[in-house]
């Protein structure tokens, strides 16, 4: 269709000539691209500048926080969009009241989460995004497995045989799984395949009645 996507890079630098026009954009990978038009989308970042010189622990997102919403300061707590990672309404509630009861001196942690969820469909490219799909790559943990064959482009992010994020393009069929395996925090790691190949069957059993039911994240049928 006329575009190139580059994956897994960033921009490095922008050249200009004499005239102060653009000329060119340098990838992190040293691929130089010839342009005359640039055009940047940095989407949404937390204003956390006022913490930097406080001791508290920051990521490039955000500020960073346990599942009962403190940070590394026993007596300070945070929730929501501060942390950079999953901005969403939904989470933001759920984080705060939390760790206000956290602060209340009742314990209580985030123990589900909510797949954030993005569709597109730009150029006749279909585009769907699910959950963080641009972790901290300083995070050891985390895990990528990308599929890039026939126009078609999978991104799967996991950390502790856990699903974090997926990114589809072309084909978005089975978002709804990797959706529901997400906001359910569902362990993959005995799926024996590659992750973008997964679907219900791989979740669905059979009860001694011939009656289906879908598994929890610890592996077992749903109480009744």
């Amino acid at each position: 269709r006329g575009i190139e996507q580059h994956y897994g890079v960033g921009v490095s630098e922008v050249t200009i000539n004499d005239d102060h026009e653009i000329t060119a954009v340098v990838l992190s990978d040293g691929t130089v691209i010839p342009c005359d038009y640039f055009v940047v989308t940095a989407g949404v970042r937390s204003n956390v500048e006022f913490l930097k010189d406080t001791g508290l622990e920051l990521s490039r997102f955000g500020l960073v926080y346990d599942a009962t919403g403190r940070t590394n300061d026993p007596d300070i707590y945070g929730a929501g969009d501060v942390s950079g990672t999953s901005p969403i309404w939904p989470v933001a509630v759920k984080e705060g009241t939390i760790a206000a009861s956290n602060m209340a001196g009742h314990p209580a942690k985030m123990t589900d989460f909510f797949a954030s969820k993005s569709t597109m469909s730009f150029l006749g490219i279909f585009t769907m995004s699910l959950g963080n799909v641009n972790p901290d790559p300083e995070d050891k943990e985390i895990k990528v497995e990308i599929y890039d064959k026939g126009g078609i482009y999978k991104k799967i992010v996991h950390k502790d045989g856990k699903i974090i994020g997926a990114l589809l393009q072309n084909d978005i069929s089975y978002g709804g799984i990797l959706q529901q395996l997400i906001a359910r925090n569902i362990d993959v790691t005995k799926v024996k395949k590659p992750l973008w190949d997964i679907d219900y069957s791989d979740f669905f059993h059979m009860k001694d009645n011939f009656e289906f039911y879908y598994e929890d994240e610890n592996g077992n049928p749903p109480s009744d």
